[in-house]
């Protein structure tokens, strides 16, 4: 099953590239982008396009997996703190 899903994301992912790409071609129009002061070199639409999409996702990655072992840690916190306060009652009433 596992070989399964990792050919089917392997095909998924050969896809979006292929896609990807087509989009670049098609968008070959020449800009530069400016920051301020700062000036970028011209390149493709396409390119600032599938940059800014792939920083975006990456971003979203980092950021959904710190909140998410974030969270994991505060289960775990107050998992410890009933399991204490569970020993700590035991041992008053002995």
């Amino acid at each position: 099953m596992k070989k399964l899903i990792r050919t089917l994301t392997g095909f998924f992912l050969l896809i979006v590239m292929v896609l990807s790409l087509g989009f670049m071609r098609a968008n070959d129009a020449l800009v530069s982008l400016s920051f301020g002061a700062i000036e970028s070199q011209e390149r493709p639409v396409g390119l600032w396009i599938a940059a800014a999409f792939v920083l975006g996702g990456l971003l979203g990655l980092m950021v959904g997996l710190r909140l998410f072992s974030s969270l994991i840690g505060r289960l775990e916190i107050a998992r410890l703190r009933s399991r204490i306060a569970k020993l700590e009652a035991s041992k008053e009433a002995n």
